[in-house]
């Protein structure tokens, strides 16, 4: 990200923020509720255009100046179709290997389901059936079948509870892609995240580790 800035039009505070993202990267962004985190991230996935700068992205030692089509997003409230769990991760692609998807839910711990199950089981429509955890699981391995080189994480963890958000967070970091990561605080002995910043209200993001 390249000497970013955007104007938040019902705030009027802008956002100004240059960082890099290297390919074994966890990086964390924190800020109070309204600040522009979610902002932020979409000017990353490119649903919003900023007013100066550029988003440059570097895979393979490779720069693509338009990297939106290689981002996953991962929202806060994950998005459930009314279809099966195979459908719901692999967006309706009828021609999956099984075992791909099977190893994917190895990752995110969702391997409980026989490849019957995946292909049976209809959720319901913003998966009333399963359970918070379990839809962000979906939603993780939705993102990890995408076979994107950058996933965005918007407060993932903000509809769990304590045992279910350290579960999601621990999986964040066994993906081998690099993850960017929006909260609202985050512990500070977890030493794991290799860069963490703070977006304040007046719209500066500052690297405070």
């Amino acid at each position: 990200m390249e000497n970013v800035q955007y104007t938040i039009k019902t705030t009027d505070v802008t956002l100004r923020f240059h960082f890099d993202v290297n390919h074994n990267d966890r990086i964390l962004i924190i800020g109070k509720s309204g600040v522009g985190k979610s902002t932020l991230l979409k000017i990353i996935d490119g649903n919003i255009i900023p007013d100066k700068g550029k988003v440059v992205e570097l895979i393979n030692k490779r720069i693509f100046l338009n990297p939106f089509n290689d981002i996953a997003y991962i929202n806060q409230t994950p998005y459930i179709f009314s279809a099966s769990i195979m459908e719901n991760i692999t967006l309706f692609d009828n021609k999956v290997d099984y075992h791909k998807v099977q190893k994917i839910l190895n990752e995110v711990n969702l391997n409980s389901f026989s490849k019957e199950k995946l292909e049976d089981i209809k959720l319901e429509k913003n998966g009333i059936s399963v359970s918070e955890g379990q839809k962000q699981k979906i939603e993780i391995a939705r993102a990890l079948f995408s076979h994107k080189s950058l996933i965005l994480a918007d407060e993932i963890t903000a509809n769990l509870d304590r045992n279910n958000a350290k579960k999601i967070r621990d999986l964040l970091f066994r993906i081998p892609n690099p993850v960017i990561e929006v909260a609202h605080h985050f512990n500070e002995n977890d030493r794991r995240y290799t860069k963490v910043f703070r977006l304040d209200a007046d719209g500066s993001l500052k690297r405070i580790r």
